[in-house]
């Protein structure tokens, strides 16, 4: 029984952690105008780079997020990640320019592809066969809900206390 109730609640944390890149991409959606009007953006085609360079600093910290934890652990390359992860969301919280939202949302991505790849690389560590493909589809299961959820957790934050407290939301969830 405590075995069982153990691989739950790593399921739980493995999936937290994996959900952490959706969530940071689709809480923002609802705030793409209040976050234009702010920094004062001209030409509201500009904010789609919110959402694109937190993908593309995604796919440049899977590059080398991987191989990190690698060579130095499973749990230095999580905490990298969340570090870097951390620093992107508070220099997205105080921006003053669409200049300094978008480098910290290149650093929200590449620090968000630390957990996710660190995640799915403890999920192989401790697990193997059908029992991994288990644990995976769990994962999955609980990973699906987050973009149907997101949104309306963005929108309530924002309208609530505006859309810098959705920054302090990324950071209680990495934290």
């Amino acid at each position: 029984m405590q075995k069982r109730q153990s691989n739950v609640g790593f399921i739980i944390r493995v999936a937290t952690i994996t959900s952490l890149g959706a969530l940071t991409v689709d809480a923002m959606l609802p705030a793409l105008p209040d976050i234009g009007e702010t920094l004062s953006v001209t030409n509201p085609n500009n904010l789609q780079l919110v959402i694109s360079l937190f993908i593309f600093g995604m796919f440049f910290g899977d590059l080398w997020m991987g191989p990190l934890s690698d060579s130095l652990g499973r749990k230095q390359g999580l905490v990298i990640g969340v570090a870097i992860y951390c620093l992107g969301s508070l220099l997205c919280m105080c921006a003053w320019s669409m200049e300094i939202m978008l480098a910290g949302r290149v650093l929200q991505g590449v620090g968000a592809s630390g957990p996710r790849i660190v995640s799915r690389a403890m999920v192989r560590d401790k697990f193997t066969g059908a029992h991994m493909a288990r644990v995976f589809s769990f994962v999955t299961a609980l990973f699906v809900l987050i973009p149907m959820i997101a949104p309306i957790i963005g929108q309530l934050i924002s309208q609530l206390f505006g859309w810098r407290a959705i920054f302090v939301l990324f950071l209680v969830m990495a934290i």
